[in-house]
Parts: structure tokens; C-alpha cells; sequence
């Protein structure tokens, strides 16, 4: 379908997927927001691009810079909703949902199907693993491990993100495990699985054997 990008919005540096839309007021692939970066560097714009994959919906007044060392990316059927800030050089994963009034700094990576509360804010180079979710309001500074829900100033782990991996149709035997070794400190163990769920416990091996947020 054709993209729509509201005629208020500013884009700079953006390349588009299909079936995209851009709400009013918002200014995305703009000079990224870094310190020490002159008037001079900032009109010159030799920076990276956005790149915008298909299926994204981008709400009002939200700020998305592009990139400096990488280009920023939003990964398909994502959703960004209003006054959202993105930094530089952020990558966000596919399928994931991010409310109102978020700040996300510069060079955070957020992996698939992840979901961010009302107001969040994670500190810069963070990453934030598959399938996790952030409470509202809640303060970032530290990695998070897939599937889990975190909360809290600073945030911490509180629980499984359950209603998520039941939406997967992630099976009750794999959810029971990820509770075992991520809220329990319980070891990884081999488990008969289906092959879906063969997928999602390979993330949550990842992370165990090598503290891998994937």
C-alpha cells in the first residue's frame, strides 16, 4: 500500500519501506542530538540515514534522529507512538510496540516483539532482549534479558513476560523453564520442544551461555 506521510511532518534522511505512515508534527532522520556537535557539523548533515521498514506506523510529535555511526532502523509492522524520542544509531527489532512519551538514547538496540510502557527511558547503548517488556515509566541502565518484564527506578526484573509468550504460542513447559532460569536462577536444561519453541529457547540459551541479549 502507498506510504502516507502527513504534510506537517519533517523528513530528513529517511529511507522508506512500503505501507508506512507518519504522523503529524513528527521530525524523523533529522540531525542527530549528540554532544560536542557544532552548528557547523550540524549543517553540514553528513550523517546516516533512518531506515524505516515496512509496515510501520510513526504517531505524532515524535523525534527520530538519524545516524552517526550506523543508520537508525525500525523494523517492520513496529509501532512508534506519540512524543516518542529515538536517539541516534537505535535499532528497533520487528513486530515491537513502543507507547507514548518514551526516550530511548543513542545506540540502543531493541531485539523482535519487544513492548516499552508509557514514559520509559533506557540510558544509551543498552540492549533489550527479544520478547521483553518495560513498565511504564520505568528507568533503563542496564541490559535486559529476553523475556522478561522489567519495572521500577532504576528498572529491575519482576517477572516473566507472560501474556506475551502465551500471544506467541510459546508452550507452557518452555514459559515454566524461562521462569526456572531467569527469575529463579534455576539451570538451563535440555527440554523436549516443538520446533517453534526450539527457536525461542536458542535465544534463551544464547543469553545463558554468553550473556548474549538477543
Amino acid at each position: 500500500m502507498k506510504n502516507y506521510i502527513s504534510p506537517t511532518a519533517v523528513i530528513g534522511k529517511v529511507k522508506f519501506g512500503k505501507n508506512i505512515y507518519i504522523g503529524n508534527n513528527a521530525s524523523i532522520g533529522t540531525q542527530p542530538q549528540y554532544v560536542g556537535f557544532s552548528k557547523k557539523k550540524l549543517l553540514e548533515n553528513k550523517f546516516k540515514n533512518l531506515h524505516v521498514d515496512d509496515n510501520v506506523v510513526i504517531m505524532d510529535l515524535c523525534h527520530i534522529d538519524a545516524g552517526i555511526k550506523r543508520n537508525t532502523k525500525i523494523g517492520k509492522n513496529s509501532m512508534v507512538m506519540s512524543g516518542t524520542y529515538l536517539g541516534h544509531d537505535v535499532h528497533i527489532g520487528t513486530n515491537c510496540n513502543i507507547s507514548p512519551k518514551v526516550a530511548i538514547a543513542g545506540t540502543v538496540t531493541l531485539n523482535n516483539d519487544v513492548t516499552i510502557g508509557m514514559g520509559a527511558k533506557i540510558h544509551q547503548g543498552l540492549k533489550i532482549g527479544s520478547c521483553s517488556m518495560i513498565g511504564m515509566g520505568a528507568v533503563v541502565i542496564n541490559d535486559v534479558p529476553p523475556f522478561v518484564t522489567v519495572a521500577g527506578v532504576p528498572a529491575k526484573k519482576i517477572k516473566v513476560n507472560k501474556i506475551k509468550l502465551e500471544r506467541l504460542r510459546i508452550s507452557q513447559i518452555l514459559i515454566d523453564h524461562i521462569q526456572e532460569v531467569l527469575l529463579e536462577n534455576s539451570q538451563l536444561k535440555k527440554i523436549k520442544l516443538s520446533s517453534k519453541d526450539k527457536r525461542y529457547y536458542q535465544i534463551l540459551e544464547r543469553w545463558v551461555k554468553k550473556g548474549k541479549v538477543t
